[in-house]
């Protein structure tokens, strides 16, 4: 009898004390400070400030180049472009249209040569300047010089042996002609963190030009995709007005975002994605 007295007192014990280590785990645990995930701000940035139109144009510029057939609107011609899997000759165009630009809108002759064989005007871009657009733009991105397709109403770029890019200066007719065009308005902007998005409605328009002066039936057609499948809005030239088209049409264009990520302080694009 005193023995199963004596195993039921030994329970009792085991018992009590296992009771209290757990309670005593459970008021550690709770006198602990829970674990929080980081907050991510986010910052709304001024659409129309400098800093935000800037890397918007930085590759926006070569988009809307009506003047190329092959890089204009690449920003938008599909739903997603990674900076990572541009080919190269796309990577080196962003760089060469810049200098170009900068180039012949001024008419700097310090680039701009006549020769025998281009007596309009032969433009010679080094590539060292490229590179520098590159990197300012894409950031260490890993291209490997070669010649570009169309730029410009004259042609593209070779490139040579004495590691510049060489082109025809720009001979544009000024004659009445039809022409496909973008129109791209920022919708908003944001910063989080290290990143930085610009969403973008983008309208993909056509100018049909009427040679009869007389009739003014010249139209612009906007589109909401870049193959111009499906029609939203047209106007006789004189009454074409952007501005309406985001008033009345905002919603059935497509927006884009396009995504920055700092990098030794700067940002650089990293990508193209519809929403």
């Amino acid at each position: 009898m005193k023995k199963n007295i004596l195993i039921i007192v030994l329970l009792l014990i085991v018992a009590g004390l296992s009771v209290f280590i757990i309670y005593d785990k459970t008021l550690k645990q709770e006198a602990k400070p829970k674990e929080t995930k980081k907050e991510v701000k986010e910052e709304v940035l001024d659409v129309t400030s400098q800093e935000v139109l800037k890397l918007l144009n930085n590759v926006n510029l070569l988009a809307k180049n009506n003047h190329s057939d092959v890089y204009y609107g690449y920003l938008y011609k599909k739903d997603s472009l990674k900076a990572e899997e541009m080919d190269d000759d796309l990577i080196v165009a962003i760089g060469v249209y810049h200098e170009h630009l900068k180039c012949t809108q001024s008419w700097d002759e310090k680039c701009i040569k006549t020769t025998s064989e281009n007596p309009a005007g032969e433009v010679t871009i080094p590539a060292e300047n490229v590179k520098k657009v590159i990197n300012e733009i894409l950031g260490d991105i890993k291209y490997v010089n070669t010649d570009i397709k169309s730029v410009s109403c004259s042609g593209g770029y070779k490139y040579n042996k004495n590691d510049n890019y060489v082109g025809i200066a720009p001979a544009c007719g000024y004659a009445g002609d039809s022409y496909d065009f973008l129109e791209t308005k920022i919708a908003k902007a944001i910063r989080k963190d290290k990143s930085l998005d610009i969403y973008v409605k983008v309208a993909f328009g056509h100018y049909d030009f009427n040679e009869n002066e007389q009739s003014n039936n010249s139209l612009y057609h906007i589109y909401n995709d870049f193959n111009k499948t499906s029609e939203i809005y047209k106007a006789k030239e004189g009454i074409y007005d952007f501005d309406e088209v985001l008033l009345n049409y905002a919603d059935k264009l497509p927006l884009y975002k396009l995504h920055f990520e700092k990098e030794n302080d700067n940002y650089h694009f990293k990508g193209s994605y519809k929403q």
